[in-house]
């Protein structure tokens, strides 16, 4: 049986009964079987270290590729492991080719990390952003209604709206985003649905 989301949730977890953990997305911790496991390849990794660094591991990350491909129904070549998300929306942004009149729209929402890393880019290639305003608590239909504002006018102005970035969860406060319905705007606004 599966436990359900919420309160039920923290069993799972090894917080002290009278901590009230209210940003587990920046300074979390990991369930009782995450644990488990890592004490298992921590001692798989003491017990034969070249076995475990040359073979095992490779082997674990392969493994654990092809299992998250299959839930995500991607290429399992299109599926890597970065140490955070952070690192992860680095390395995509780093690796896109802006030309003049390219603009990347954010929610001013955006984790400060990553926020210096949009104005890092911007700085080093002729790509341009626009920052989607809005202030918590707000709908999930303002949300996307302001995103889709935002892109209107950046298309208006001539841009060409490359790359959008949001949060699934928003770091703080941990709230969620619609990230379902943004990635609806997005598919309609590409093939102007």
């Amino acid at each position: 049986m599966t436990t359900p989301f919420g309160a039920p949730m923290r069993e799972h977890f090894l917080f002290d009964t009278n901590f009230k953990n209210l940003n587990h997305g920046s300074f979390g911790t990991y369930p009782r079987a995450v644990q488990t496991a890592l004490r298992q390849h921590q001692h798989s990794a003491e017990a034969r270290p070249d076995l475990f660094y040359r073979i095992t591991r490779g082997q674990g990350i392969d493994e654990s590729r092809r299992i998250v491909a299959n839930l995500l129904n991607i290429p399992v070549n299109e599926c890597v492991f970065v140490k955070n998300a952070t690192t992860g929306v680095a390395t995509v942004l780093r690796n896109l080719v802006f030309q003049k009149g390219d603009a990347v729209v954010y929610f001013d929402t955006i984790y400060g990390a990553v926020e210096k890393n949009v104005h890092s880019i911007m700085e080093a290639s002729p790509v341009t952003t626009r920052k989607v305003e809005c202030a918590l608590p707000v709908s999930h239909e303002d949300l996307v209604k302001r995103f889709r504002d935002v892109v209107s006018r950046a298309r208006g102005e001539g841009l060409n709206v490359k790359v959008a970035v949001f949060d699934t969860i928003v770091s703080v406060p941990g709230v969620r985003f619609p990230f379902e319905a943004l990635v609806e705007a997005i598919y309609r606004w590409i093939w102007g649905l």
